[in-house]
């Protein structure tokens, strides 16, 4: 596997409703950092690790190899979200006509270079990453850590509040 694109990568981990969006937007304020970022499918391979379907190494090599997919394809603007109201969406950047015109640069070596040569902080949400924090540190092992806590009842009553015992989040 490649070395990783991008050795500034932050995850902020937590329940959900623990106040990771609003860490995410705040860091993705700062200067040289990227817009927010998530990938549901990614968070499954350290579960899928944990309950003995993917091999030590296969985890690491899908993680490693995911997120230099999720960072490459940021760069180029692959996959960008234009959702107005989503914490991903490019709208909520600083700067969201950078990620317009992404979309009509070169790809390839010229955006892994820029990628080496700005290391960008990546901001990205993970839910609950400590849990498997041995994996996604033995993947990426540069990667940095913020995870956020609430008051379980707070959080109880945010997910009843959300709608989050409906039909859909089962």
């Amino acid at each position: 596997n490649k070395e990783p694109l991008n050795s500034n990568v932050v995850f902020i981990s937590g329940l959900t409703r623990s106040g990771k969006i609003l860490l995410l937007s705040i860091i993705a304020s700062f200067k040289n950092t990227e817009k927010v970022n998530v990938n549901f499918g990614l968070e499954q391979l350290p579960m899928l690790n944990h309950l003995g379907k993917l091999t030590d190494d296969v985890a690491k090599y899908l993680l490693q190899s995911g997120m230099n997919s999720i960072i490459y394809d940021n760069a180029i603007g692959r996959n960008s979200n234009f959702r107005p109201g989503d914490y991903t969406s490019v709208w909520k950047n600083k700067n969201p006509m950078e990620y317009v015109s992404r979309l009509f640069l070169p790809d390839g070596d010229a955006v892994t270079n820029k990628l080496n040569q700005e290391n960008n902080i990546f901001p990205m949400m993970v839910h609950n990453g400590l849990w498997h924090a041995d994996l996604w540190f033995t993947a990426l092992p540069d990667v940095k850590f913020i995870h956020m806590q609430r008051n379980p009842i707070d959080i109880i009553f945010s997910w009843i509040g959300k709608g989050y015992g409906d039909e859909f989040f089962h």
